[in-house]
């Protein structure tokens, strides 16, 4: 809607996960990095932590974007609700494992086997697969936790590369201190923090030259309040950014203050309702 008043070839703070928009902070940098490390040299499980809204989640869509193609597939869990059996059942059939929906009662031992057969199959066809468990922190049993183990296990009893990376807030490290069988296979724990105030506004910019625009329509007291109101989360800078930029648009501005950005905020947090 906006777009063509501003000059741009698309909406620069879409919360989408597209690769081309990531913005390097060095501790994004750092966390992407490790986390190729741990699937490039097979050293088993990562951790990435991060609070709510600080881009955990894009980041892992760019970690597969930037995979080699031997490291497919790329199996992501949006964790769901299941026993450890169930989320065994679903990861081989994410993998392409021979397992029949129909028999629901086939005893852990057995996928595990298929399982097993389908990674000798992908390490046959050059392939090292990856598996993304997101919102590892909403797992409450530590049955799940510890049938990844045994997953983990396998693949190394059979000698075939399967790389898992658990993103979730800090409480995940708590859970798998809990399982030792896990938490022993963990190579690299890292974590992203919120955006400082100079991170902030060189994120925007970016996002901005990423849509086609050299320039940048908030002055610094907006930069600024982007920041302190968003508190360096980039899902809540581009909601606020988003809307800012709607707002300036509605008034037909040719520059957006603190004020727009404020007005954005009150517009997320509540609707007055006559």
């Amino acid at each position: 809607m906006y777009g063509d008043y501003w000059q741009l070839d698309c909406l620069p703070f879409e919360n989408n996960g597209d690769p081309q928009f990531f913005y390097r902070t060095p501790a994004h940098e750092a966390a992407l990095l490790k986390l190729q490390y741990v699937i490039e040299q097979e050293k088993g499980a990562a951790l990435l932590i991060g609070g709510h809204g600080l881009g955990k989640t894009y980041l892992t869509q760019v970690l597969e974007y930037e995979l080699p193609e031997t490291n497919r597939p790329v199996v992501r869990l949006m964790f769901p609700r299941l026993d450890g059996v169930q989320t065994l059942r679903l990861i081989a059939r994410r993998l392409g494992a021979p397992i029949n929906d129909h028999q629901t009662e086939v005893p852990p031992e057995q996928i595990i086997a298929h399982l097993e057969d389908r990674l000798r199959q992908l390490a046959e066809e050059g392939r090292s697969p990856v598996l993304i468990v997101d919102d590892a922190h909403l797992i409450e049993s530590p049955e799940v936790l510890q049938s990844l183990a045994l997953l983990m296990n396998a693949s190394q009893v059979c000698g075939v590369s399967l790389s898992l990376v658990f993103v979730g807030q800090p409480e995940l490290l708590r859970q798998v201190e809990r399982v030792p069988s896990l938490n022993d296979r963990i190579a690299v724990r890292t974590a992203l923090k919120p955006l400082s105030c100079d991170e902030t506004s060189d994120y925007i910019r970016h996002r901005l030259r990423m849509a086609g625009l050299d320039s940048c329509m908030f002055n610094a007291e907006a930069l600024r309040s982007f920041s302190t109101l968003a508190k360096g989360a980039p899902r809540k800078i581009n909601q606020l950014c988003d809307l800012a930029l709607l707002v300036g648009y509605a008034d037909r501005l040719p520059t957006l203050t603190d004020a727009e950005v404020t007005a954005a905020a009150q517009e997320l947090t509540c609707v007055s309702i006559d």
